[in-house]
Protein backbone atom coordinates (compact mmCIF):
# COMPACT_ATOMS: atom_id res chain seq x y z
CA UNK A 1 0.00 0.00 0.00
CA UNK A 2 2.82 2.27 1.02
CA UNK A 3 4.34 1.80 -2.99
CA UNK A 4 0.82 2.41 -4.76
CA UNK A 5 0.28 5.28 -3.00
CA UNK A 6 3.54 6.79 -3.57
CA UNK A 7 3.08 5.51 -7.22
CA UNK A 8 -0.62 7.03 -7.29
CA UNK A 9 0.97 10.61 -5.65
CA UNK A 10 4.19 10.97 -7.71
CA UNK A 11 2.07 10.00 -11.04
CA UNK A 12 -0.72 12.67 -10.34
CA UNK A 13 2.03 15.59 -9.10
CA UNK A 14 4.70 15.19 -11.72
CA UNK A 15 2.47 13.52 -14.89
CA UNK A 16 -1.19 14.22 -15.02
CA UNK A 17 -1.64 17.82 -13.17
CA UNK A 18 1.21 19.19 -15.61
CA UNK A 19 -0.01 17.52 -18.91
CA UNK A 20 -3.67 18.83 -17.68
CA UNK A 21 -2.52 22.72 -16.96
CA UNK A 22 -0.68 22.84 -20.01
CA UNK A 23 -3.10 22.12 -22.03
CA UNK A 24 -5.81 23.79 -20.32
CA UNK A 25 -5.29 26.48 -17.64
CA UNK A 26 -8.55 25.92 -15.68
CA UNK A 27 -7.72 22.77 -15.53
CA UNK A 28 -7.09 22.91 -11.17
CA UNK A 29 -11.05 23.25 -10.69
CA UNK A 30 -11.61 19.86 -12.20
CA UNK A 31 -8.52 18.48 -9.91
CA UNK A 32 -10.29 19.63 -6.83
CA UNK A 33 -13.82 18.22 -8.59
CA UNK A 34 -12.30 14.36 -8.89
CA UNK A 35 -10.98 14.82 -4.87
CA UNK A 36 -14.36 15.83 -4.28
CA UNK A 37 -16.19 12.86 -6.43
CA UNK A 38 -14.22 10.42 -4.37
CA UNK A 39 -15.00 11.88 -1.35
CA UNK A 40 -18.27 12.22 -1.73
CA UNK A 41 -18.05 8.41 -3.27
CA UNK A 42 -16.97 7.30 0.01
CA UNK A 43 -19.42 9.39 1.73
CA UNK A 44 -22.31 9.10 0.81
CA UNK A 45 -22.52 5.87 -1.73
CA UNK A 46 -20.50 3.44 0.22
CA UNK A 47 -22.79 4.39 3.62
CA UNK A 48 -20.85 2.09 5.90
CA UNK A 49 -17.55 3.91 5.39
CA UNK A 50 -16.87 5.30 8.68
CA UNK A 51 -12.85 6.83 10.19
CA UNK A 52 -11.80 6.79 13.55
CA UNK A 53 -13.13 3.93 16.37
CA UNK A 54 -15.72 2.43 14.18
CA UNK A 55 -13.74 2.45 11.02
CA UNK A 56 -15.18 -0.94 9.02
CA UNK A 57 -12.01 -2.76 7.63
CA UNK A 58 -13.78 -4.06 4.90
CA UNK A 59 -15.71 -1.37 4.08
CA UNK A 60 -12.51 0.83 3.58
CA UNK A 61 -10.95 -1.88 1.56
CA UNK A 62 -13.19 -2.56 -0.85
CA UNK A 63 -14.37 1.77 -0.79
CA UNK A 64 -10.43 1.69 -1.52
CA UNK A 65 -10.02 -0.58 -3.84
CA UNK A 66 -13.31 0.86 -6.05
CA UNK A 67 -11.79 4.24 -5.90
CA UNK A 68 -8.63 3.18 -7.11
CA UNK A 69 -10.17 1.22 -9.73
CA UNK A 70 -12.70 3.51 -11.13
CA UNK A 71 -9.46 6.43 -11.06
CA UNK A 72 -7.38 4.09 -13.10
CA UNK A 73 -10.15 2.82 -15.56
CA UNK A 74 -10.77 6.34 -15.76
CA UNK A 75 -7.22 7.26 -16.78
CA UNK A 76 -6.16 4.24 -18.48
CA UNK A 77 -9.36 4.98 -21.02
CA UNK A 78 -7.85 7.88 -21.60
CA UNK A 79 -4.33 6.83 -22.61
CA UNK A 80 -6.16 5.47 -25.33
CA UNK A 81 -7.80 8.28 -26.64
CA UNK A 82 -4.63 9.89 -26.11
CA UNK A 83 -2.53 7.58 -28.80
CA UNK A 84 -5.33 8.05 -31.38
CA UNK A 85 -6.10 11.38 -31.03
CA UNK A 86 -2.04 12.41 -31.27
CA UNK A 87 -1.46 9.92 -34.10
CA UNK A 88 -4.49 12.07 -35.65
CA UNK A 89 -2.56 14.93 -35.24
CA UNK A 90 1.13 14.23 -35.99
CA UNK A 91 2.28 10.28 -36.55
CA UNK A 92 6.07 11.31 -35.09
CA UNK A 93 4.13 12.99 -31.54
CA UNK A 94 1.61 9.89 -31.67
CA UNK A 95 4.38 7.51 -31.72
CA UNK A 96 5.88 9.02 -28.45
CA UNK A 97 2.47 8.97 -26.80
CA UNK A 98 2.51 5.28 -27.42
CA UNK A 99 5.41 4.74 -25.98
CA UNK A 100 4.94 6.97 -23.61
CA UNK A 101 1.84 4.92 -22.03
CA UNK A 102 3.18 1.57 -22.49
CA UNK A 103 5.83 2.18 -20.24
CA UNK A 104 3.92 3.15 -17.64
CA UNK A 105 0.80 0.63 -18.32
CA UNK A 106 3.65 -1.65 -15.82
CA UNK A 107 3.56 0.65 -13.17
CA UNK A 108 -0.06 1.39 -13.54
CA UNK A 109 -0.93 -2.68 -13.80
CA UNK A 110 1.57 -2.95 -11.09
CA UNK A 111 -0.48 -0.12 -8.84
CA UNK A 112 -3.91 -1.37 -9.32
CA UNK A 113 -2.53 -4.97 -8.49
CA UNK A 114 -1.22 -4.51 -5.40
CA UNK A 115 -3.90 -2.32 -4.27
CA UNK A 116 -6.09 -5.20 -4.94
CA UNK A 117 -4.35 -8.11 -3.96
CA UNK A 118 -3.52 -6.14 -0.42
CA UNK A 119 -7.27 -4.93 0.58
CA UNK A 120 -9.01 -8.20 -1.24
CA UNK A 121 -6.44 -10.61 -0.68
CA UNK A 122 -7.72 -12.37 -4.14
CA UNK A 123 -4.68 -13.00 -6.62
CA UNK A 124 -7.21 -13.30 -9.44
CA UNK A 125 -8.85 -10.21 -8.52
CA UNK A 126 -5.60 -8.40 -8.68
CA UNK A 127 -4.78 -9.82 -11.96
CA UNK A 128 -8.23 -9.19 -13.26
CA UNK A 129 -8.12 -5.77 -12.09
CA UNK A 130 -5.26 -5.47 -14.25
CA UNK A 131 -6.48 -6.77 -17.27
CA UNK A 132 -9.41 -4.49 -17.31
CA UNK A 133 -7.03 -1.45 -17.70
CA UNK A 134 -5.54 -3.00 -20.93
CA UNK A 135 -8.71 -3.32 -21.97
CA UNK A 136 -9.90 0.18 -20.63
CA UNK A 137 -6.84 1.52 -23.22
CA UNK A 138 -8.07 -0.38 -25.64
CA UNK A 139 -11.90 0.91 -25.56
CA UNK A 140 -10.86 4.49 -24.98
CA UNK A 141 -8.00 3.82 -28.37
CA UNK A 142 -11.61 2.55 -30.30
CA UNK A 143 -13.72 5.21 -28.68
CA UNK A 144 -11.27 7.68 -29.98
CA UNK A 145 -11.31 5.95 -33.76
CA UNK A 146 -15.04 6.22 -33.67
CA UNK A 147 -15.25 9.58 -32.42
CA UNK A 148 -12.64 11.86 -34.60
CA UNK A 149 -14.32 9.76 -37.80
CA UNK A 150 -16.86 13.04 -37.14
CA UNK A 151 -15.04 16.00 -35.08
CA UNK A 152 -11.56 16.52 -33.95
CA UNK A 153 -10.41 15.74 -30.20
CA UNK A 154 -10.60 18.72 -28.14
CA UNK A 155 -7.61 19.10 -26.08
CA UNK A 156 -10.00 20.49 -23.31
CA UNK A 157 -11.78 17.47 -22.66
CA UNK A 158 -8.77 15.54 -22.24
CA UNK A 159 -7.42 17.81 -19.76
CA UNK A 160 -10.41 17.64 -17.93
CA UNK A 161 -10.42 13.89 -18.21
CA UNK A 162 -6.69 14.34 -16.39
CA UNK A 163 -7.34 16.72 -14.19
CA UNK A 164 -10.56 14.46 -12.89
CA UNK A 165 -8.31 11.57 -12.43
CA UNK A 166 -5.43 13.49 -11.19
CA UNK A 167 -8.31 14.46 -8.50
CA UNK A 168 -9.30 10.94 -7.78
CA UNK A 169 -5.41 9.97 -7.26
CA UNK A 170 -4.14 12.36 -5.04
CA UNK A 171 -7.30 11.42 -2.59
CA UNK A 172 -6.67 7.83 -2.80
CA UNK A 173 -3.32 8.45 -2.37
CA UNK A 174 -3.70 10.47 0.55
CA UNK A 175 -6.64 10.13 2.38
CA UNK A 176 -7.26 6.11 1.56
CA UNK A 177 -3.71 4.83 1.48
CA UNK A 178 -1.43 7.08 3.78
CA UNK A 179 -3.19 6.51 6.70
CA UNK A 180 -3.31 3.09 6.67
CA UNK A 181 0.77 2.99 5.59
CA UNK A 182 1.28 5.82 8.54
CA UNK A 183 -0.53 3.14 11.16
CA UNK A 184 1.74 0.65 10.72
CA UNK A 185 4.15 -0.37 13.32
CA UNK A 186 6.76 -1.44 10.51
CA UNK A 187 8.36 1.62 9.84
CA UNK A 188 10.46 0.07 7.33
CA UNK A 189 7.46 -0.07 4.98
CA UNK A 190 6.78 3.59 5.06
CA UNK A 191 9.90 4.11 2.98
CA UNK A 192 8.31 2.67 0.30
CA UNK A 193 5.88 5.32 0.02
CA UNK A 194 9.01 7.65 -1.05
Amino acid sequence: MALSAGILFTFAIMDLIPEAIELYESSPIYIVLGFCLIFLFQQFLAPHFHFGEETHKHSHSQTTTLGALMGMLVHTFFDGVSIVASFKIDERIGFVVLIAVLLHKIPDGWTISSIVFANLKSKKKAIGASVLLGISTIMGAFAALYFTQFFLVDSIILAIALSITAGIFLYIATADLLPVVSATEDRSVILFFL
